[in-house]
């Protein structure tokens, strides 16, 4: 634990220390106590009628969400003697965001500037508390929706959803296969905070699962992420799925993520929806009808990198990743029901790895038609995993796919979310039939369901995939 002392360090007086309890970073303050000599010697009769002075240590740092602290207050009598056991009474301007218990005990609620106060006699000090909804790198979520026809809304189960700002994860059941997806305390408070979402159905009936865009709750703490899924014919249903939140500062590589506008802007990249770690903006530039080259202005290289990409509204559509050049551009495809090339919306992500720390892996499956029962390790330039081991893809039957990674078996209560995108041209789509630890307990085997939309019958082909913790 970090401690720091401003002035003197304490020996009478109580030390406060924040704590991020949820959210696993822990850092401390402490209040030092102000005077030397005989001034700091504390008074041999305390009582809160002797109180003259009340002193309250300056906060540096802002509390994020969720965070707490407990603050010393310091009382003194006439002479500047230190008083104890003086009882104070404590207040915030503003409960809402912080909550102020006995003992000087603050709960940060949400984002802004709050005066606390402590009062004891005829005595008051206060001190000013910064508190931020979250910051850059915590805005990174994921859960994975197991009861779509659930009729109250419902938080998924903890072994599938992670919200690194601490907050729940609450799934609601507009209607038939409409949902929202809220989660807490990541709303975009600040105009620099960028992100991006990916949906992937999941389950094997050959659903697909579409974004409806994301926005701030109305209580401006949150983020609501809008699904709607529909059967391969076009018709809405209840389906399950996994949605995930990438924020701009919550995976520290090589990464750039983008959301297309509409056809008023030429389906520009969305500026607030927008990030890429070399530094420079995103371009996407339309070609002709549902093709689309999304420009992401790095510098070429061989780190092995992958991309993900989910459409966004238009029900009959189907947008995908056709190719892409390391770091510099990839090409995205629309297609109507028909197989024609239409215009659509998506979300894009580029990753070369994962949260630090954490399980990360993924992989272009580029042999579709390999023989049924035998595994093949992808084109290394396309796959890694956070274990260094190599991924490895085995085809169990005319389109379905065992993907595993070894070395990231799940571990205990640890969550992780898949994702998976189809890649290439033609209505082919495919979704995460589900994932768990292999039989020996050494991999994570993530089973890919692929069908060719226009028929309904399964089908081999591409698709990229994902496992983030």
């Amino acid at each position: 634990m970090l401690t720091r002392y401003w002035g003197k360090r304490p020996t009478t007086a109580r030390a406060f220390v924040a704590s991020t309890a949820r959210a696993g970073i822990v850092a401390a303050f402490v209040a030092a106590t102000i005077g030397c000599g005989s001034d700091a010697t504390e008074a041999t009769a305390p009582a809160n009628a002797n109180v003259a002075s009340i002193e309250l240590p300056t906060l540096s740092t802002a509390l994020m969400a969720g965070d707490t602290l407990h603050l010393a207050a310091v009382a003194r009598d006439a002479r500047g003697r230190v008083l104890s056991g003086v009882d104070f009474i404590w207040s915030s301007s503003d409960s809402a965001l912080v909550e102020v218990e006995s003992e000087g005990r603050l709960t940060s609620r949400g984002h802004g500037s709050v005066v606390v106060s402590a009062t004891a006699g005829g005595a008051r000090a206060t001190t000013t508390v910064q508190t931020r909804l979250t910051a850059e790198e915590r805005r990174f979520a994921y859960a994975r929706v197991d009861d779509p026809s659930a009729s109250a809304a419902y938080l998924p189960p903890s072994s599938f959803q992670h919200n690194e700002t601490g907050g729940r994860i609450l799934v609601t059941h507009r209607a038939t296969g409409d949902y929202t997806v809220t989660f807490e305390r990541m709303a975009k408070v600040d105009s620099a905070f960028r992100e991006t979402v990916l949906v992937s159905p999941y389950g094997a009936a050959g659903e697909r699962c579409h974004l409806n865009g994301w926005n701030n709750a109305a209580n401006g703490r949150d983020l609501d992420v809008a699904v709607s899924c529909y059967t391969l014919s076009g018709a809405r249903t209840d389906a399950r799925f996994s949605v995930l939140v990438v924020g701009s500062g919550s995976l520290p590589s090589r990464m750039g993520f983008t959301a297309s506008g509409d056809a008023a802007t030429a389906y520009a990249a969305v500026a607030t929806h927008s990030f890429t770690s070399f530094g420079d903006r995103i371009v996407i530039s339309r070609s002709a009808p549902g093709s689309y080259l999304v420009q992401m202005n790095g510098t070429p290289d061989d780190t092995p990198e992958n991309y993900f990409v989910s459409t966004v509204g238009g029900a009959s559509d189907l947008c995908k990743v056709s190719s892409w050049n390391h770091g510099v551009w990839a090409s995205v495809i629309c297609y109507a029901p028909n197989g024609t090339l239409t215009d659509s919306r998506f979300s894009l992500l580029m990753v070369a790895s994962g949260r630090l720390g954490k399980r990360f892996g993924f992989a272009w499956a580029d042999a579709p038609s390999s023989p049924l029962g035998e595994s093949y390790a992808p084109n290394m330039r396309y796959q890694r995993t956070s274990s260094g081991a190599t991924v490895r893809i085995t085809h169990v039957a005319t389109g379905v796919f065992r993907v595993s990674f070894p070395g990231l078996a799940k571990v205990g209560n640890r969550s992780e979310t898949v994702q998976v995108s189809p890649y290439g041209g033609g209505l082919y789509t495919c979704q995460v039939e589900g994932w768990a630890n292999s039989a020996d307990g050494a991999s994570l085997d993530a089973s890919v369901r692929c069908w060719n939309r226009g028929n309904g019958r399964a089908a081999d082909t591409y698709f990229t995939i994902l496992v983030l913790e």
